[in-house]
């Protein structure tokens, strides 16, 4: 039987709630947060209840909700804000869930000792064809590569260049399940090109 506890943390900043599960395995800890999910720069100048709006999706802002604005929202804020929160220097590793993940027996191995084993900085359950909200993604790669390489004093290559999966236009790490190393993407290089994307 597991039991749920609110506890105190053991920070001053009140911007946490902490809990404890108890189970005859022993005792688990996680800490929760209230987030601010800041609005993608092409939709900053709009306010939430006009991009939920029924003329929107009728208007310019069609094709993006096919996505819906919440999945929009949540995507820019897991691919770069998450990685800006002061918690995260506390960890070295990170794993995302989606809410419609359920996971119906343990996990047959961590993923975060095969990271560590295979010296990789990402892990996912799988790679998907995706049609609509990756379509174009490597030609935006391409092109950040390519005006890095006019600022910097060599060439700018991607080191997953050649394989299908960095090619393709459609190929794409699905990301319900996946985690990674922070010293990479935390680093001042990936939050720079992240920045690129987003903006």
């Amino acid at each position: 039987m597991k039991i749920l506890h609110e506890v105190k943390c053991n920070d001053n900043t009140k911007q946490f709630l902490c809990f404890e599960i108890r189970d005859s395995n022993g005792v688990t800890s996680f800490r929760m947060t209230y987030i601010d999910i800041p609005l993608p720069s092409m939709m900053s100048h709009y306010s939430r209840d006009q991009l939920y709006s029924s003329y929107f999706c009728a208007g310019n802002f069609k094709h993006y909700c096919i996505g819906q604005f919440g999945y929009i929202e949540a995507t820019t804020w897991y691919t770069r804000d998450v990685f800006l929160y002061d918690v995260m220097r506390e960890y070295d590793f990170f794993m995302k869930i989606d809410a419609d993940i359920r996971f119906l027996r343990p996990v047959p191995v961590n993923p975060i000792d095969i990271l560590l084993e295979k010296k990789k900085y990402v892990f996912t359950n799988s790679m998907v064809e995706d049609n609509c909200c990756s379509k174009g993604l490597n030609n935006m790669v391409e092109d950040f590569l390519a005006f890095e390489s006019t600022i910097c004093p060599h060439q700018v290559v991607a080191e997953a260049q050649g394989l299908d999966w960095f090619e393709s236009d459609v190929i794409t790490p699905y990301a319900n399940f996946f985690g990674g190393w922070l010293g990479f993407w935390a680093s001042e290089e990936i939050l720079h090109f992240a920045n690129r994307l987003q903006n």
